[in-house]
């Protein structure tokens, strides 16, 4: 992801016709700080609280809490690990499906 990009989101279907939200989310740290919140936008919502899956794909090491999630969107609260002396930047990837005939979240 370019440096200068701090959220890529994308709605798209599958060959099944199931749609699915996939992005990246870039969350930039301060010296000295240990944690920010992101928030990702569903749009348009979904019909259900979807099951979201987000994983770490590049940056120091860090924890993610699914603090909400809804049918509009998710919020996120990113922990790193041990606090740096230098401003770093963590890249997040997630995922969400929802099956074309049952309207539920599937993984």
């Amino acid at each position: 992801m370019p440096r200068e990009v701090s959220q890529q989101i994308m709605l798209a279907r599958d060959e099944t016709g199931a749609e699915f939200y996939y992005g990246r989310l870039r969350v930039e740290f301060a010296a000295g700080q240990r944690m920010r919140s992101l928030h990702i936008g569903f749009c348009p919502p979904l019909e259900f609280n979807p099951d979201l899956v987000v994983e770490q794909i590049a940056g120091p090491d860090v924890h993610v809490k699914l603090s909400q999630v809804l049918p509009y969107g998710a919020r996120l609260d990113v922990k790193l690990k041990s606090v740096g002396q230098e401003p770093s930047d963590a890249v997040l990837e997630f995922f969400t499906r929802r099956a074309p005939t049952t309207g539920r979240a599937a993984i």
